[in-house]
C-alpha cells in the first residue's frame, strides 16, 4: 500500500474529474490513473465507475473513509516523531469561519509561532456546516465554527458565547419608527424582537449558514417573513452596506465590538440592539477517533486563551457602546 497512491485517490475522489485532479496534484493524467489502478489491483476492487460519468463505487466510498484516516495518521506520525527528535515540524490543517479567521487568526498565529515556528498552518475558510463535514472526513485536523452539535466522532470544546445584534442605520431607524426615535431607541436598548423587524429591508447571510438557520427559525416562530433585500457570506460587506443605509443586518457582538477602533466612526451611524434569542457558541471541533499530536494540543490551548481575551475586550467595548446608546443622543459616540 502506498500513502501517495491513497492521497492521489482522495484528490480524484474529491474532484471527481481525472484531468482536474491531475492538474491539482501537478502530475499527468496517466500517472494518476496508474496510482488508482494500482490500488484497485492491490485490493481487488473497482474504485470508480467510468461510465456514464466518473463516480465512486460502493467500495470507492469505503476507501475514501479509510484512506482519509490513513493519510492523516501518517502525517500525525511523522509530526510526533519530529516532536520526539525535538525538531518539531509538521502541518496543521485548520478550518475557520470567515469572520473568525479574519479577526482572530492573526492573534492565534502570533501566539502559536512563539511555540512552534516550524509548523505550517493551512487555513480553510468556510461556513460551519462545511467545516464540520471536512473535519469529520479528516480533511481538516480541527475547525473553529459556530454551533457545531455534539457528534460521536467529534470532540467539541466551547470557546466563547456571543449575542446576535440587530443593526440598523440611524436614518432607516427614524424612517420606520417615526416620531420620537430617541424614546423608541431607548426602549430597544435592552433587546428587540423579530416581530419588531416587520417590513424593514434586511441583509442576511445565505440559507446554508448555521446562523441564518437560527434566524429563519426565529422569524418562523413569530410568523414573520423577513423583507430580505440582499444575501452574502461576507459579514463585512453586509456591515458596510448597512452603514451606508442599504438596509438592516443581524451580526454577532464580537464582529461589532472587537475591532472597535476600526469601526468607531461607523458605529456612530448605526444603532445595534441585542436580539431576544439564544446566543451562538463558537467551538473548537476535532476528530475523537485519533489523538491530537502535541503541537495541535498546544494550538487548542492557545485558542482558549485568545478567545477568552477577545471576549473580555469585546465586553468592555460593548459596554461603552451600550452606555452611549442609552444617552439622550446616540450621535454622541
Amino acid at each position: 500500500m502506498s500513502i501517495r497512491s491513497l492521497a492521489y485517490f482522495l484528490t480524484a475522489a474529491e474532484e471527481m474529474n481525472i484531468t482536474a485532479a491531475a492538474q491539482k496534484l501537478y502530475i499527468t493524467q496517466q500517472t494518476l490513473s496508474s496510482h488508482i489502478k494500482r490500488l484497485e489491483q492491490e485490493y481487488g476492487v473497482a474504485l470508480f465507475n467510468r461510465r456514464p460519468h466518473l463516480s465512486l463505487t460502493p467500495e470507492g466510498e469505503r476507501m475514501v473513509r479509510y484512506a482519509a484516516r490513513i493519510v492523516r495518521m501518517e502525517r500525525i506520525m511523522r509530526s510526533e516523531f519530529a516532536d520526539i527528535s525535538q525538531k518539531t515540524s509538521g502541518i496543521l490543517l485548520l478550518g475557520s469561519s470567515r469572520i473568525r479567521g479574519k479577526y482572530y487568526f492573526p492573534l492565534l498565529w502570533q501566539a502559536y509561532q512563539n511555540h512552534f515556528p516550524n509548523i505550517e498552518i493551512r487555513l480553510t475558510e468556510g461556513n460551519s456546516l462545511l467545516l464540520e463535514k471536512y473535519t469529520l472526513d479528516h480533511k481538516l485536523d480541527m475547525c473553529i465554527g459556530v454551533n457545531i452539535p455534539a457528534h460521536p466522532r467529534l470532540h467539541i470544546e466551547p470557546l466563547t458565547s456571543e449575542k446576535l445584534y440587530y443593526v440598523i442605520p440611524q436614518t432607516l431607524f427614524e424612517q420606520y419608527f417615526g416620531t420620537g426615535p430617541d424614546i423608541v431607541r431607548k426602549k430597544y436598548a435592552e433587546g428587540i424582537t423579530f416581530s419588531d423587524m416587520t417590513g424593514i429591508p434586511l441583509m442576511l447571510l445565505p440559507p446554508n449558514n448555521r446562523i441564518r438557520l437560527m434566524i429563519d427559525q426565529e422569524f418562523e416562530a413569530v410568523d414573520v417573513i423577513p423583507r430580505a433585500v440582499f444575501e452574502s457570506n461576507d459579514n463585512e460587506l453586509i456591515y458596510n452596506m448597512c452603514v451606508n443605509g442599504c438596509g438592516a443586518a443581524i451580526l454577532t457582538d464580537s464582529f461589532l465590538f472587537y475591532p472597535y477602533d476600526i469601526y468607531r466612526k461607523k458605529l456612530s451611524n448605526i444603532y445595534a440592539f441585542p436580539l431576544n434569542m439564544p446566543e451562538i457558541t463558537t467551538v473548537m471541533a476535532y476528530p475523537s477517533d485519533l489523538d491530537l499530536p502535541h503541537y495541535a494540543q498546544v494550538f487548542v490551548s492557545i485558542c482558549r486563551q485568545v478567545f477568552s481575551e477577545i471576549c473580555f475586550h469585546s465586553e468592555q467595548q460593548k459596554q461603552l457602546y451600550e452606555d452611549a446608546i442609552l444617552r439622550s443622543n446616540g450621535r454622541e459616540m
